[in-house]
């Protein structure tokens, strides 16, 4: 199995491990911001809204509901709730065991306030993006990158201009469940179009309560996550951003 990380120019623009837990009180929001602030210094408050409908008449309110908090590098980040918290790298991804310290480095000063809370869900998730020149883009079917992919019956169609597709399934024998997204965007790079990848491998239940099995369960979800980006793209695909590819 390849790893992310050993590629030369890896697509990744987010990488997440996430943990849901029981709710936790608005002053333990507060108490969590506060000990995460020397490293994650720019803070900035996540809104929850909630719209009502009367007699057909809409009203929205927006209501505190957490925090997003960055380091100074930009890159690093935390998010966090009253039932999630989020340790975040965005791009340049700088392998696993980068992410994975930090996260188990979070979670050490997260139990401190929140005195070993129910864990009711651990994840990993990455997002990538694939940037493809876009004459290529114009003259190839999307499935000819993702092999997961929408697919127009034949001689009906032809390149996708606009795509997009979500899914969530169990994995086979297995008890690890995946959100699978994936889209067409606009390219952040001149005369390209991007195909995003997102997958999101959690565990809702039946988490380990032992740390030694909880982090070796989060191994193997970052596993069981690498080998569906594998499965789940094309040499071609491939070759766009790992340059020990171009020749295939």
């Amino acid at each position: 199995m390849a790893d992310l990380q050993r590629y030369r120019k890896p697509p990744i623009t987010e990488a997440v491990i996430d943990f849901g837990f029981s709710p936790v009180s608005e002053n333990d929001l507060q108490r969590i911001s506060q000990r995460f602030k020397s490293r994650y210094s720019k803070i900035e408050g996540v809104l929850k809204l909630d719209v009502n409908i009367n007699n057909g008449v809409a009203s929205a309110k927006a209501s505190p509901n957490g925090f997003k908090m960055t380091a100074a590098n930009g890159c690093d980040v935390i998010m966090f709730d009253r039932q999630h918290f989020g340790t975040i790298r965005l791009a340049p991804y700088e392998g696993w065991e980068s992410l994975i310290t930090d996260c188990k480095n979070n979670f050490a000063s997260l139990e401190k306030i929140i005195n070993r809370t129910t864990v009711n869900r651990i994840g990993v998730r990455y997002v990538n993006r694939i940037d493809v020149p876009l004459a290529m883009a114009e003259s190839r079917p999307i499935y000819d990158f993702l092999i997961t992919s929408f697919q127009l019956p034949p001689n009906l169609g032809g390149p996708l201009s606009e795509y997009t597709c979500a899914a969530t399934f169990t994995l086979p024998k297995s008890d690890l469940k995946c959100r699978f997204q994936s889209a067409i965007v606009p390219s952040i790079l001149i005369d390209h179009r991007s195909i995003t990848l997102d997958l999101d491998v959690f565990l809702d239940a039946n988490i380990p309560i032992k740390r030694d099995d909880f982090w070796e369960k989060l191994e193997d979800i970052r596993d069981k996550k690498n080998q569906l980006f594998e499965s789940s793209i094309t040499p071609l695909a491939r070759g766009l951003f790992d340059e020990r590819a171009r020749d295939v």
